[in-house]
């Protein structure tokens, strides 16, 4: 019979704390890439990448604008449009700014009263542009680029891409 001995009260909460920090410096990173483009890669040390990241998907949603693209509000009667606009809140603040472009106010949903028409009235405007269908997708487009650099920081915080302390090569 083996006896084991007890562990120090101390060590477990070491480790505790440990895993907390661990978890809160790889959600900083995700955050920053939300709420701006590239913004996780920089504070990542990934300096070059996060500008050529911001440039291309700030260009993605300019295009798309430019386009007369929308983006979309969910709709009960249509439970497509929830994955739709979850995308478009993939953009961070940035979606705000197509929001407004759009709807001339921030709307993520259809309401039921009357300014249901308003809404449904600016849509209709916008499906009139013969290059609303690519405004859209271009503005869709941003909004999943964004959400796949969100998840490439996390891989690059947690170490599954090169590790997070290896930053952009010195030109």
């Amino acid at each position: 019979m083996e006896i084991q001995l007890a562990r120090d009260p101390e060590e477990p909460l070491q480790e505790e704390e440990k895993s907390h920090a661990s978890r809160f410096r790889l959600l900083i990173p995700c955050v920053l890439a939300w709420l701006l483009p590239g913004a996780g890669h920089f504070y990542l040390g990934r300096r070059r990448r996060a500008i050529f990241f911001f440039v291309i998907v700030l260009a993605t949603l300019t295009l798309g604008l430019w386009m007369d693209g929308r983006t979309y509000v969910y709709d009960r009667g249509h439970p497509l449009t929830y994955l739709a606009t979850f995308a478009n809140v993939g953009l961070g603040p940035l979606d705000l700014i197509g929001r407004q472009m759009t709807y001339d106010r921030m709307v993520w949903s259809l309401p039921s009263d009357r300014s249901r028409n308003d809404l449904v009235e600016k849509l209709r405007e916008k499906l009139r542009s013969p290059l609303n269908e690519y405004g859209t997708t271009y503005l869709m487009t941003a909004c999943l680029m964004n959400i796949l650099l969100i998840l490439d920081a996390f891989d690059v915080a947690k170490g599954r891409k090169g590790g997070a302390s290896r930053p952009d090569p010195a030109p």
